[in-house]
């Protein structure tokens, strides 16, 4: 899992185009990473979480080429879906957009675990 992640977010990054889909992005293991410590779909397959977007998805709307790379697993943690993925964490991502939208922002994520099989 990554600990951390920051983007610099401007109203460029966020701006709808009607040609990027999450449709066409799919979940990736990041090739660049040793297999040992690398995340695979697998890892979540009835895990009970999500995979939940530290750089979010829909920030980065700009092209489907920087979509698909906010889908790297290495871009990805394990998040409650009810109540954190799919709720708050989702209010602070569509928030994130609006506060852009009057001037750029840095935005970081940390995360961490409580066990050591992340």
């Amino acid at each position: 899992c990554p600990l951390w992640v920051c983007e610099h977010l401007t109203s460029y990054n966020v701006e709808f185009n009607k040609d990027v889909s999450r449709e066409q992005s799919k979940f990736v293991p990041e090739s660049t990473i040793h297999p040992f410590f690398r995340a695979y779909n697998s890892d979540y397959l009835n895990s009970g979480y999500d995979r939940g977007h530290l750089a979010a998805a829909a920030n980065h709307r700009h092209s489907q080429r920087a979509m698909n790379d906010t889908f790297y697993l290495s871009n990805i943690c394990p998040q409650m879906g009810k109540g954190l993925n799919r709720s708050k964490w989702n209010e602070l991502e569509k928030k994130s957009k609006v506060f852009v939208s009057k001037a750029w922002i840095s935005l970081c994520s940390y995360w961490t675990s409580v066990s050591a099989n992340c």
